[in-house]
């Protein structure tokens, strides 16, 4: 798949204002966030959808890791359980998507 870019603005970084503030996190960067929040959502738009029921069942399990973690302190363990799990699904099933 091509991606062609569609936005051509460039920010460039005036080096020596940065430079008189002695904080680089104190330049505005708003410009370039806002475009990429943009692109993100342009990008969520052309994505595959997932179907409703698997959407629902990720959403589940995301839900419940969440309450195993505010629940109980040495749930910790569980939730890497689950989530090795959910990994080992990854592994045998996304290279053969990818393959497709």
């Amino acid at each position: 798949m091509r991606v062609r870019l569609a936005r051509t603005t460039t920010y460039p970084i005036n080096w020596e204002e940065v430079r008189e503030n002695g904080d680089p996190d104190a330049y505005d960067t708003s410009g370039p966030y806002t475009d990429w929040a943009a692109h993100l959502d342009e990008v969520a738009e052309r994505a595959v959808q997932l179907p409703d029921d698997l959407t629902g069942l990720l959403k589940q399990v995301h839900e419940r890791l969440n309450r195993l973690m505010m629940e109980d302190d040495d749930a910790l363990a569980t939730v890497l359980k689950a989530c090795d799990e959910m990994e080992a699904i990854i592994a045998a099933t996304g290279p053969e998507a990818a393959d497709s």
